[in-house]
């Protein structure tokens, strides 16, 4: 058996996917776990962040930010 083919599957996915866009931030992003919550939505096939929607756009900055804040970080220490 396919695993797309499990009962119940898409409804368990679509609840998921609610639930989390709903903890979203008013900043756009999941906190420290915009990346966990960026990686799940696009594997989950939710979304491309291809700059189709305002809030997806959101989402992607906040992400480039979290990251250049991570990657300057790193940068200084050994800079340092």
């Amino acid at each position: 058996r396919k695993i797309l083919e499990v009962p119940g599957l898409e409804t368990s996915r679509s609840l998921g996917l609610e639930w989390l866009k709903g903890q979203r931030t008013p900043a756009g992003g999941w906190g420290r776990n915009t990346h966990r919550a960026i990686a799940t939505l696009h594997l989950a096939q939710a979304t491309n962040f291809n700059d189709s929607t305002l809030d997806e756009d959101i989402t992607a900055k906040q992400l480039e930010l979290q990251l250049s804040t991570v990657i300057l970080r790193y940068w200084y220490k050994t800079v340092s």
